[in-house]
């Protein structure tokens, strides 16, 4: 599932969505201000280690490489965030297993992005007559779930001020220069 995001005419400001609408090559330049905005934010997100401490994955590093390029529409131009994965950390949601009965939930940093299967001494841990975990020797590794809930990270897109000022800046320097001549 990807996830898109549309600036519109309504977003902006009522000037600039005039001009948009007279200038075409406008909007093309106000969507890649916005994609833009995008990337830097996944940057700055990618930036920060993981809970566990273990080798990054660099999820959001892949998420802002996944960001398309705008495409122009009537109404407006959108960017599509094409990372499988981007949608459950904006929206929320639950997980389930899909090949399996359980998720394997990584609880130490060795690991942290790895799946069990590239483990070759896991043992299951058992109680109450069933599996709860694998470890290995007496370290636990993973412990079992039938299902988890990602809560909404309200940070995963950047502000709205944030990517309005960076189109309303790269659109007054189009324009600017267009008046120029340059």
């Amino acid at each position: 599932m990807s996830v898109n995001l549309t600036l519109k005419e309504d977003s902006v400001t009522p000037d600039l969505a005039r001009l948009a609408s007279q200038v075409p090559d406008l909007k093309k330049v106000m969507g890649v201000a916005m994609r833009n905005a995008l990337i830097s934010h996944f940057r700055v997100k990618n930036a920060t280690p993981n809970r566990l401490g273990g080798t990054r994955t660099n999820f959001w590093l892949a998420v802002a490489n996944s960001c398309s390029a705008p495409v122009v529409n009537g109404s407006g131009v959108m960017v599509r965030i094409n990372h499988p994965h981007a949608a459950i950390h904006v929206y929320g949601g639950r997980i389930t297993p899909k090949k399996a009965k359980m998720l394997a939930i990584p609880v130490t940093a060795e690991a942290h992005g790895k799946s069990p299967r590239v483990f070759s001494d896991l043992r299951p841990v058992w109680r109450e007559g069933r599996p709860v975990g694998l470890a290995l020797g007496e370290k636990m590794y993973y412990v079992f779930k039938k299902r988890v809930w990602v809560p909404r990270d309200p940070r995963a897109l950047p502000p709205d001020d944030k990517v309005r000022k960076a189109v309303t800046t790269a659109a007054r320097i189009f324009l600017r220069r267009r008046e120029n001549g340059s």
